[in-house]
Protein backbone atom coordinates (compact mmCIF):
# COMPACT_ATOMS: atom_id res chain seq x y z
CA UNK A 1 0.00 0.00 0.00
CA UNK A 2 1.26 3.47 -0.85
CA UNK A 3 1.60 5.80 2.09
CA UNK A 4 0.75 9.49 2.33
CA UNK A 5 3.06 12.26 1.08
CA UNK A 6 3.13 10.88 -2.45
CA UNK A 7 1.52 14.08 -3.73
CA UNK A 8 4.34 16.18 -2.38
CA UNK A 9 6.78 13.78 -3.98
CA UNK A 10 5.01 14.24 -7.30
CA UNK A 11 5.31 17.99 -6.88
CA UNK A 12 9.08 17.65 -6.77
CA UNK A 13 8.96 15.12 -9.59
CA UNK A 14 7.00 17.33 -11.92
CA UNK A 15 8.85 20.56 -11.20
CA UNK A 16 12.42 19.39 -10.79
CA UNK A 17 12.69 16.57 -13.30
CA UNK A 18 10.01 17.05 -15.90
CA UNK A 19 8.31 13.70 -15.43
CA UNK A 20 10.21 11.94 -12.74
CA UNK A 21 12.73 11.20 -10.06
CA UNK A 22 13.03 10.37 -6.43
CA UNK A 23 15.82 11.33 -4.14
CA UNK A 24 18.65 8.80 -3.91
CA UNK A 25 20.18 8.90 -0.44
CA UNK A 26 23.91 9.23 -0.94
CA UNK A 27 25.87 10.36 2.08
CA UNK A 28 29.10 10.39 0.10
CA UNK A 29 27.86 12.88 -2.46
CA UNK A 30 28.56 15.83 -0.15
CA UNK A 31 26.98 19.25 -0.35
CA UNK A 32 26.42 20.51 -3.89
CA UNK A 33 25.65 24.14 -4.63
CA UNK A 34 24.99 25.57 -8.05
CA UNK A 35 22.39 25.29 -10.79
CA UNK A 36 24.66 26.22 -13.72
CA UNK A 37 27.74 24.07 -14.34
CA UNK A 38 30.56 24.18 -16.87
CA UNK A 39 31.53 20.89 -18.53
CA UNK A 40 35.10 20.59 -19.79
CA UNK A 41 37.41 17.98 -21.29
CA UNK A 42 40.76 18.32 -23.00
CA UNK A 43 40.43 19.09 -26.68
CA UNK A 44 36.77 20.12 -26.46
CA UNK A 45 35.17 23.52 -26.13
CA UNK A 46 33.32 23.87 -22.78
CA UNK A 47 29.57 23.37 -22.59
CA UNK A 48 27.10 24.33 -19.87
CA UNK A 49 24.52 22.37 -17.88
CA UNK A 50 21.60 24.11 -16.14
CA UNK A 51 19.29 22.54 -13.58
CA UNK A 52 15.76 23.88 -14.02
CA UNK A 53 12.35 23.96 -12.39
CA UNK A 54 9.46 23.31 -14.76
CA UNK A 55 7.52 26.34 -13.52
CA UNK A 56 6.36 29.73 -14.76
CA UNK A 57 6.68 31.30 -11.29
CA UNK A 58 8.02 34.84 -11.78
CA UNK A 59 10.87 34.14 -9.36
CA UNK A 60 11.98 31.24 -11.54
CA UNK A 61 11.59 32.64 -15.04
CA UNK A 62 13.44 35.86 -14.18
CA UNK A 63 16.61 34.39 -15.64
CA UNK A 64 19.84 35.64 -14.01
CA UNK A 65 22.22 37.60 -16.22
CA UNK A 66 25.02 35.03 -16.03
CA UNK A 67 22.69 32.30 -17.36
CA UNK A 68 21.44 34.52 -20.17
CA UNK A 69 25.03 35.33 -21.10
CA UNK A 70 26.10 31.69 -21.28
CA UNK A 71 23.02 30.81 -23.32
CA UNK A 72 23.71 33.68 -25.71
CA UNK A 73 27.31 32.64 -26.37
CA UNK A 74 26.64 28.95 -27.08
CA UNK A 75 25.95 27.37 -30.48
CA UNK A 76 23.25 24.84 -29.56
CA UNK A 77 20.54 24.30 -26.96
CA UNK A 78 19.46 20.94 -25.52
CA UNK A 79 16.37 20.34 -23.36
CA UNK A 80 14.84 17.17 -21.98
CA UNK A 81 12.34 17.39 -24.82
CA UNK A 82 12.57 19.13 -28.16
CA UNK A 83 9.84 21.73 -27.73
CA UNK A 84 8.76 22.13 -31.32
CA UNK A 85 4.99 22.18 -32.03
CA UNK A 86 4.92 18.59 -33.33
CA UNK A 87 6.61 17.19 -30.22
CA UNK A 88 4.42 19.24 -27.90
CA UNK A 89 1.27 18.05 -29.68
CA UNK A 90 2.43 14.44 -29.45
CA UNK A 91 3.01 14.83 -25.73
CA UNK A 92 -0.44 16.31 -25.22
CA UNK A 93 -2.12 13.47 -27.12
CA UNK A 94 -0.45 10.88 -24.89
CA UNK A 95 -2.26 12.30 -21.86
CA UNK A 96 -5.68 11.24 -23.17
CA UNK A 97 -7.50 7.93 -23.12
CA UNK A 98 -8.34 6.07 -26.35
CA UNK A 99 -11.76 6.78 -27.91
CA UNK A 100 -14.56 5.05 -26.07
CA UNK A 101 -12.82 5.09 -22.69
CA UNK A 102 -13.55 7.57 -19.89
CA UNK A 103 -11.77 8.55 -16.71
CA UNK A 104 -14.91 7.95 -14.63
CA UNK A 105 -15.17 4.37 -15.88
CA UNK A 106 -11.60 3.74 -14.74
CA UNK A 107 -11.56 5.51 -11.36
CA UNK A 108 -15.26 5.63 -10.38
CA UNK A 109 -17.80 8.43 -10.61
CA UNK A 110 -17.31 9.81 -7.09
CA UNK A 111 -13.54 10.07 -7.48
CA UNK A 112 -13.99 11.58 -10.92
CA UNK A 113 -16.29 14.30 -9.59
CA UNK A 114 -13.71 15.26 -6.96
CA UNK A 115 -11.12 15.60 -9.70
CA UNK A 116 -13.47 17.82 -11.70
CA UNK A 117 -13.99 20.13 -8.73
CA UNK A 118 -10.26 20.49 -8.04
CA UNK A 119 -9.16 20.87 -11.65
CA UNK A 120 -11.83 23.46 -12.41
CA UNK A 121 -9.42 25.91 -10.80
CA UNK A 122 -6.90 25.03 -13.51
CA UNK A 123 -9.35 25.94 -16.25
CA UNK A 124 -10.05 22.33 -17.24
CA UNK A 125 -13.59 21.37 -18.19
CA UNK A 126 -15.30 18.17 -17.12
CA UNK A 127 -15.33 17.06 -20.75
CA UNK A 128 -11.55 17.39 -20.98
CA UNK A 129 -10.94 15.71 -17.63
CA UNK A 130 -13.20 12.80 -18.63
CA UNK A 131 -10.76 12.01 -21.45
CA UNK A 132 -7.57 12.23 -19.38
CA UNK A 133 -5.57 9.22 -18.25
CA UNK A 134 -5.38 8.75 -14.47
CA UNK A 135 -1.64 9.51 -14.33
CA UNK A 136 -2.21 12.75 -16.26
CA UNK A 137 -4.74 13.85 -13.63
CA UNK A 138 -2.27 12.98 -10.87
CA UNK A 139 0.43 15.12 -12.46
CA UNK A 140 -2.02 17.99 -13.03
CA UNK A 141 -3.12 17.92 -9.37
CA UNK A 142 0.53 17.90 -8.30
CA UNK A 143 1.49 21.07 -10.18
CA UNK A 144 0.94 24.72 -9.22
CA UNK A 145 -1.59 26.61 -11.27
CA UNK A 146 0.05 28.02 -14.38
CA UNK A 147 0.04 31.77 -14.91
CA UNK A 148 1.34 31.95 -18.47
CA UNK A 149 2.11 28.38 -19.52
CA UNK A 150 5.66 29.43 -20.41
CA UNK A 151 7.75 27.49 -17.90
CA UNK A 152 11.48 28.10 -17.50
CA UNK A 153 12.50 25.32 -19.89
CA UNK A 154 10.20 26.58 -22.62
CA UNK A 155 11.35 30.16 -22.08
CA UNK A 156 14.98 29.08 -22.55
CA UNK A 157 14.05 27.04 -25.62
CA UNK A 158 12.26 30.01 -27.18
CA UNK A 159 15.21 32.29 -26.53
CA UNK A 160 17.57 29.75 -28.09
CA UNK A 161 15.41 29.58 -31.21
CA UNK A 162 15.23 33.37 -31.41
CA UNK A 163 19.02 33.42 -31.28
CA UNK A 164 19.19 31.01 -34.21
CA UNK A 165 20.68 28.09 -32.30
CA UNK A 166 20.35 24.43 -33.21
CA UNK A 167 17.91 22.83 -30.77
CA UNK A 168 17.73 19.23 -29.55
CA UNK A 169 15.90 17.00 -27.08
CA UNK A 170 17.40 14.25 -24.92
CA UNK A 171 14.18 12.23 -24.74
CA UNK A 172 10.88 11.82 -26.52
CA UNK A 173 7.43 12.43 -25.04
CA UNK A 174 6.69 8.72 -25.33
CA UNK A 175 9.78 7.82 -23.32
CA UNK A 176 8.82 10.19 -20.52
CA UNK A 177 5.19 9.07 -20.48
CA UNK A 178 6.34 5.45 -20.28
CA UNK A 179 7.41 6.12 -16.68
CA UNK A 180 3.80 6.63 -15.65
CA UNK A 181 2.38 4.07 -18.05
CA UNK A 182 4.44 1.44 -16.23
CA UNK A 183 2.17 1.72 -13.17
CA UNK A 184 -0.94 -0.44 -12.99
CA UNK A 185 -4.37 1.18 -12.87
CA UNK A 186 -4.72 0.10 -9.24
CA UNK A 187 -1.45 1.84 -8.34
CA UNK A 188 -2.50 4.96 -10.20
CA UNK A 189 -5.81 5.07 -8.32
CA UNK A 190 -4.04 4.88 -4.97
CA UNK A 191 -1.75 7.72 -6.03
CA UNK A 192 -4.73 9.69 -7.30
CA UNK A 193 -6.54 9.38 -3.96
CA UNK A 194 -3.48 10.74 -2.22
CA UNK A 195 -3.19 13.60 -4.72
CA UNK A 196 -6.79 14.56 -4.00
CA UNK A 197 -6.48 14.30 -0.22
CA UNK A 198 -3.21 16.20 -0.01
CA UNK A 199 -4.05 18.86 -2.60
CA UNK A 200 -4.24 21.72 -0.11
CA UNK A 201 -0.70 21.08 1.16
CA UNK A 202 0.94 21.77 -2.18
CA UNK A 203 1.49 25.55 -1.82
CA UNK A 204 3.72 24.89 1.19
CA UNK A 205 5.68 22.29 -0.75
CA UNK A 206 6.25 24.64 -3.68
CA UNK A 207 7.38 27.48 -1.44
CA UNK A 208 10.00 25.23 0.12
CA UNK A 209 11.13 23.97 -3.26
CA UNK A 210 11.50 27.47 -4.71
CA UNK A 211 13.39 28.61 -1.63
CA UNK A 212 16.12 25.99 -2.10
CA UNK A 213 16.23 26.49 -5.84
CA UNK A 214 16.76 30.24 -5.55
CA UNK A 215 19.54 29.50 -3.07
CA UNK A 216 21.00 27.17 -5.75
CA UNK A 217 21.13 24.49 -3.05
CA UNK A 218 20.99 21.10 -4.76
CA UNK A 219 21.56 19.32 -1.46
CA UNK A 220 18.62 21.18 0.08
CA UNK A 221 16.44 20.14 -2.83
CA UNK A 222 17.50 16.54 -2.34
CA UNK A 223 16.72 16.62 1.37
CA UNK A 224 13.32 18.20 0.78
CA UNK A 225 12.56 15.56 -1.82
CA UNK A 226 13.53 12.86 0.66
CA UNK A 227 11.34 14.36 3.36
CA UNK A 228 8.28 14.24 1.15
CA UNK A 229 8.88 10.96 -0.61
CA UNK A 230 7.18 7.68 0.11
CA UNK A 231 8.22 5.90 3.28
CA UNK A 232 9.08 2.22 3.43
CA UNK A 233 10.22 -0.31 0.88
CA UNK A 234 7.37 0.12 -1.59
CA UNK A 235 7.34 -1.20 -5.12
CA UNK A 236 6.25 2.19 -6.42
CA UNK A 237 9.19 4.00 -4.81
CA UNK A 238 11.61 1.46 -6.27
CA UNK A 239 10.08 1.85 -9.72
CA UNK A 240 10.29 5.61 -9.61
CA UNK A 241 13.86 5.55 -8.35
CA UNK A 242 15.02 3.23 -11.11
CA UNK A 243 12.91 4.26 -14.09
CA UNK A 244 12.31 7.94 -13.46
CA UNK A 245 15.69 8.96 -12.09
CA UNK A 246 18.54 6.49 -12.51
CA UNK A 247 17.68 5.12 -15.94
CA UNK A 248 16.97 8.58 -17.28
CA UNK A 249 20.20 10.01 -15.89
CA UNK A 250 22.25 7.42 -17.75
CA UNK A 251 20.17 7.91 -20.89
CA UNK A 252 20.56 11.68 -20.81
CA UNK A 253 24.31 11.51 -20.33
CA UNK A 254 24.61 9.10 -23.23
CA UNK A 255 22.49 11.22 -25.53
CA UNK A 256 24.22 14.50 -24.71
CA UNK A 257 27.57 13.13 -25.87
CA UNK A 258 27.30 14.37 -29.49
CA UNK A 259 26.65 17.89 -28.25
CA UNK A 260 29.48 17.73 -25.73
CA UNK A 261 31.87 16.54 -28.44
CA UNK A 262 30.78 19.45 -30.63
CA UNK A 263 31.30 21.75 -27.66
CA UNK A 264 29.82 25.12 -26.78
CA UNK A 265 26.37 23.67 -26.06
CA UNK A 266 23.83 24.76 -23.43
CA UNK A 267 21.94 21.86 -21.82
CA UNK A 268 18.93 22.30 -19.52
CA UNK A 269 17.38 19.46 -17.47
CA UNK A 270 15.36 19.18 -14.26
CA UNK A 271 17.47 20.11 -11.24
CA UNK A 272 17.14 16.80 -9.39
CA UNK A 273 18.87 15.04 -12.25
CA UNK A 274 22.13 16.80 -11.35
CA UNK A 275 23.22 15.72 -7.83
CA UNK A 276 24.05 12.37 -6.27
CA UNK A 277 26.41 9.50 -7.00
CA UNK A 278 24.32 8.52 -10.03
CA UNK A 279 23.35 12.07 -10.90
CA UNK A 280 24.38 13.63 -14.19
CA UNK A 281 27.23 15.65 -12.69
CA UNK A 282 28.91 12.58 -11.21
CA UNK A 283 28.26 10.46 -14.31
CA UNK A 284 29.98 13.08 -16.45
CA UNK A 285 32.96 13.08 -14.11
CA UNK A 286 33.20 9.30 -14.43
CA UNK A 287 33.49 9.77 -18.19
CA UNK A 288 36.45 12.08 -17.80
CA UNK A 289 34.73 15.45 -17.87
CA UNK A 290 35.49 18.20 -15.39
CA UNK A 291 32.35 19.81 -14.00
CA UNK A 292 32.51 23.05 -12.03
CA UNK A 293 29.83 25.43 -10.77
CA UNK A 294 29.38 28.72 -12.60
CA UNK A 295 26.30 30.00 -10.74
Amino acid sequence: MLKRQFTATLAFIALLTGFGSLYVNDAQAGSQTGILWQIERAGLRPSYLLGTIHSDDSRIIDIPQIIRQKLQQTDSFVAELKMDPLSMQDGSRLMFLPPGQTLASQIGEQRYQRCVRLLAGYGLSGETIQRMKPWAVIVSLSMPKSRTGVVLDLRLYQQAEQQGKRTYGLETSREQVAVFESFSLQQQIVMLDDAINEFNRLPMVFDELVHYYLQRDLTGLQRSSEKYMLQGDSMVARQFKQKALLDRNYLMVRRMQPRLREGNSFIAVGALHLPGEEGILRLLEKQGYKVSPVY
